[in-house]
């Protein structure tokens, strides 16, 4: 592939007790490879380096959302993959939440694939509103046991003390 702006997916695998750093186009062709012994920002770092040595720009990547990753691409738009969002929101949400704002809220994490940037934020920011009046009581009913931060962080409840 010629050197050229490109949207660049990179991806680490394991490969039986061996881990795999890949960068590719979509729905194209692997740009470059490299086994590594761990995910760190040096590895993503190095390899985005020979990229841009090869004359390729980025015009946005795709990570899996590993903390730490994103500072290496400054400058360069980041995007979690979708697959990794729907795993961090089985993760911190479950697929069967037991509260009305947890339905919700799966709701919306459901239709990442089929909205834009701009209708998901705003349905997310009228759900942060709607459900303002709810994490405000959790919190204070579980102020030794919860942690609340709706900017940026989930919440955090002690096992066995429920899930939204």
């Amino acid at each position: 592939m010629e050197p050229q702006p490109i949207v660049c997916i990179f991806d680490a695998t394991k490969i039986g007790s061996d881990l795999l750093l890949a960068a590719r186009v979509p729905l194209k062709s692997n740009l470059a490879w490299s086994w590594i012994k761990s995910e760190t920002k040096e590895s993503y770092a190095s390899m985005k380096a020979h990229l841009e040595s090869k004359g390729f720009t980025f015009t946005c990547v795709v990570i899996d959302g590993r903390r730490g990753i994103p500072m290496v691409f400054n400058g360069i738009p980041v995007q979690i993959c979708q697959f990794h969002q729907m795993q961090i929101v089985k993760r911190k949400l479950t697929l069967r939440p037991e509260t009305e704002a947890g339905q919700e809220l799966l709701s919306l994490a459901m239709s990442l694939a089929k909205t834009n940037q701009e209708t998901l934020e705003n349905e997310l920011n009228e759900w942060h509103i709607k459900y303002k009046e709810f994490f405000n009581v959790l919190h204070s009913h579980n102020e030794s046991r919860c942690r609340v931060q709706l900017e940026n962080e989930p919440c955090y409840i002690q096992r066995g003390q429920g899930s939204l």
